[in-house]
């Protein structure tokens, strides 16, 4: 990946952060939040496979991270969160949990093999409406 594309790719992880910080922000000072729309970034901006799976890395790690606190099996990962209640530390794993799923789906759909999926779904579905047409006739 060139700068441009890494430039590219991290201003588009930027304003996936900064819709996450917003988020955290308002759980973690007790306030309602709203779970954000990630994925009007993705869509919004043209990404590639190659540029949708460096998001997906970026964000898998505090998820997993996060997942791991939730188990409570890593020592260190407790005493550093011990600060974090359990609803807040659940309200935080939901809002990543929203983002990572949303990366995902939108690396799964620049899969060839998805599209393909999508085009015969597509294809037996007006299939489908042109014989209940017929019959209908």
């Amino acid at each position: 990946m060139d700068e441009k594309e890494l430039a590219y790719v991290e201003s588009v992880v930027d304003e996936l952060a900064e819709l996450l910080d917003g988020c955290y922000q308002n759980i973690l000072d007790d306030n309602d939040f709203e779970m954000p729309n990630f994925k009007e970034p993705l869509t919004r901006k043209e990404l590639n496979e190659k540029q949708i799976d460096v998001i997906v890395e970026v964000f898998t790690e505090p998820f997993t991270e996060l997942y791991k606190l939730d188990e409570g099996s890593d020592e260190k990962l407790n005493e550093n969160y011990e600060w974090l209640g359990d609803e807040k530390r659940k309200k935080l794993i939901s809002v990543l949990d929203a983002l990572v799923t949303v990366c995902v789906s939108e690396y799964t759909e620049l899969q060839p093999e998805f599209k393909e999926l999508a085009e015969n779904f597509r294809k037996i579905a007006d299939n489908e409406k042109e014989k209940a047409q017929q019959e209908e006739q």
